[in-house]
């Protein structure tokens, strides 16, 4: 059971912790205050927005990166 805890559970968070510092550094501030990380799996980082309108800015702003 241990080791399925670490797989399905410990892990991802890691990674996700490892991804906020990063997300901050990425996106305007006040912008990333209508956002949460909700999943990393195989390379794709899943993000939870708010509203359209703060989707629309994001979609906007990670065009520029």
């Amino acid at each position: 059971m241990a080791r399925e805890f670490d797989k399905e559970i410990a892990k991802p968070f890691k990674q996700l912790q490892n991804m906020i510092p990063l997300w901050y550094q990425l996106v305007p501030d006040d912008l990333a205050q209508h956002t949460s990380l909700e999943s990393l799996r195989r390379g794709v980082l899943q993000v939870a927005v708010d509203s359209s309108a703060h989707l629309y800015e994001l979609d906007l702003s990670l065009i520029h990166i």
